[in-house]
């Protein structure tokens, strides 16, 4: 297991706070009760998916991955735009709903992460 993947690991199940987004300075903070963070910069798109079949929402991670050529490409047709492409390059995972975003790079455990030097 990488660097990364073995910071992102130790988050497995960990309870979650707080989540803030901050679309004008393009990031994306998880923040955790014993004031852990990890924030996401450069974060270009986000996307929640939710399972409407289940009424629990649960504030623990069940996973969190990251995947440097993204997870799935997204298209979306706004009025103001002809089409903003996506492609999330981590994905939180929780008993409900997933968060997926599409960062530059990551601040985890007093490191920060540039994620276009990561090699597959």
């Amino acid at each position: 297991m990488n660097k990364l993947g073995s910071l992102l690991y130790s988050y497995k199940n960990k309870k979650v706070k707080q989540i803030d987004i901050k679309v004008n300075n393009e990031t994306i903070s998880v923040n955790f009760p014993e004031n852990d963070i990890i924030e996401f910069t450069g974060v270009k798109s986000f996307l929640f998916v939710e399972d409407d079949n289940i009424e629990v929402k649960e504030n623990h991670l069940s996973s969190i991955e990251f995947l440097k050529d993204g997870f799935a490409e997204f298209v979306s047709y706004e009025d103001e735009f002809e089409e903003v492409f996506a492609s999330p390059n981590f994905a939180l995972d929780f008993i409900d709903r997933s968060l997926l975003i599409e960062a530059e790079s990551i601040h985890i455990g007093g490191v920060k992460i540039n994620l276009s030097k990561i090699e597959n």
